[in-house]
């Protein structure tokens, strides 16, 4: 979903698009020689999703009506992260580390997935 890699994949010209934007589409395989061109860039809602798919989904940090929930799915490649996020007010630093169960907040580790 990273433009940079959908450029590198379709190749530059024929992606056609700015290889650090996001783009509206891409064409699909049923339109045969055009396949993997890109649609209209410089789309602001694209990269919002892009940012709640990053903070929330990869780096598991949701915020909910109890709190804020941390469930980290980061990738093999990333040991650990640090994240600071503000949410109702209040400052966390989050170190959230590879493996099951480890994460800290604010220097202490967290019980749960729960931050209230």
């Amino acid at each position: 979903m990273l433009p940079s890699v959908a450029s590198e994949e379709a190749g530059a010209e024929h992606w056609g698009r700015e290889p650090y934007a996001f783009v509206s589409s891409v064409i699909g395989p049923a339109r045969g020689k055009d396949f993997g061109q890109a649609g209209i860039s410089w789309l602001t809602g694209t990269s919002s999703w892009m940012y709640i798919a990053v903070t929330q989904y990869i780096l598991g940090i949701q915020p909910t009506l109890e709190g804020l929930r941390i469930r980290p799915c980061l990738p093999s490649c990333w040991p650990s992260v640090r994240v600071t996020r503000r949410f109702r007010g209040k400052t966390y630093t989050l170190d959230l580390r590879n493996k099951p169960g480890a994460c800290l907040v604010n220097g202490v580790p967290l019980v749960g997935e729960l931050i209230r």
